[in-house]
């Protein structure tokens, strides 16, 4: 490993590893990332997306301030220095990763700092847990770059006992890691679009396609101007009327049926909605996930549109895009929501 002398979340630290692939990247480069897609990391890495900056998330901000608690706590469970470095592959230079900590056999150790649902499911689940799959493809990586026979992933918690997995070098993967950066390096440097993903890329209107979009967007503008002007005059006259309904009703008095005027009256007792789960629990019986799942109806498709005021409509630059992203090296766990 080709050791880089730099400070982990510096101005220097983050142009570097926009000249190669870290070991976030891997997962999403080999779709196997549940949030973050491939193209918009070709995004980010060309300048047509900025990342999002995630440190404003508490779960984030609580993973960056307990992470020396776990690589303390490694160090005295297994007797091992670990020192936190910036490295390159020596022989495939391209990859690259900024390590929590590197042990005294120069192995990686990757510190992860989960919610507790998170941790919940890795301590249930282990190895077969979404979160350890999603981490796995980042030690191998980091394996590969430090040029080890094995990495550690640790799940850390506050209160209770950290979880430590010992990943085996598995030199398929590593080969499939080293093919597949390069490939996507190359769209990198060429600027060459990689195909979207239909269900979490968006779709960008260009040339003629654009024009129309334009055009159909300030009419949802111009519609929704409207229809809130509408609406608050709407909510005064449901006002009025509540208003109205009451001096009816205490004109009644005692009775529950008026008519006069045109206008008739009638007072009666509804029944409230049912509670089902409090009644549920209440019976102590308890359901599986997948025995709720069955109950579930089929699902249906929603449209939102939301009015971004910061942007002009008639533009479809890339950099007005907001589509959440992961990154751990970069803003600890933000996987762990």
């Amino acid at each position: 490993m080709k050791i880089v002398d730099l400070r982990q979340r510096t101005p220097e630290w983050h142009a570097w590893r926009r000249q190669g692939i870290t070991a976030t990247a891997t997962a999403v480069i080999l779709g196997q990332h549940v949030e973050k897609t491939r193209w918009r990391l070709w995004a980010e890495l060309t300048g047509r997306v900025a990342p999002l900056d995630l440190s404003m998330i508490p779960q984030v901000r609580l993973g960056i301030l307990h992470e020396p608690y776990a690589v303390a706590w490694f160090e005295e469970r297994y007797q091992t220095t670990l020192l936190p470095l910036c490295g390159e592959c020596a022989t495939f230079p391209l990859l690259r990763a900024s390590f929590d900590g590197v042990d005294d056999d120069g192995c990686p150790v990757e510190v992860k700092v989960p919610s507790d649902k998170n941790f919940d499911l890795v301590l249930e689940q282990g190895e077969k847990s979404e979160p350890y799959r999603l981490y796995w493809w980042q030690v191998q990586h980091q394996i590969a770059v430090a040029g080890s026979a094995r990495g550690y992933l640790v799940f850390y918690s506050t209160t209770r006992q950290p979880l430590v997995f010992e990943i085996r070098r598995d030199p398929d993967t590593i080969e499939l890691i080293k093919q597949q950066a390069q490939l996507f390096w190359e769209l990198v440097v060429s600027e060459k679009e990689p195909e979207k993903d239909p269900q979490r890329d968006y779709f960008t209107p260009v040339d003629g396609a654009l024009a129309r979009w334009a055009a159909t967007a300030q009419q949802v503008r111009d519609v929704d101007a409207l229809a809130s002007t509408l609406q608050e005059q709407l909510k005064a006259l449901k006002g009025q009327r509540e208003a109205l309904q009451a001096d009816l009703v205490e004109q009644m008095g005692g009775y529950m049926l008026a008519e006069a005027e045109g206008v008739r009256v009638v007072r009666y007792q509804q029944a409230g909605n049912m509670r089902w789960k409090d009644l549920f629990e209440s019976r102590k019986l308890q359901a599986t996930e997948e025995e709720r799942q069955r109950f579930r109806q089929a699902p249906s498709e929603r449209v939102r549109i939301t009015l971004d005021s910061d942007h002009p409509i008639t533009t479809a630059a890339l950099e007005a895009m907001r589509l959440p992203s992961v990154d751990q090296e970069t803003e600890s766990q933000a996987f762990c929501l």
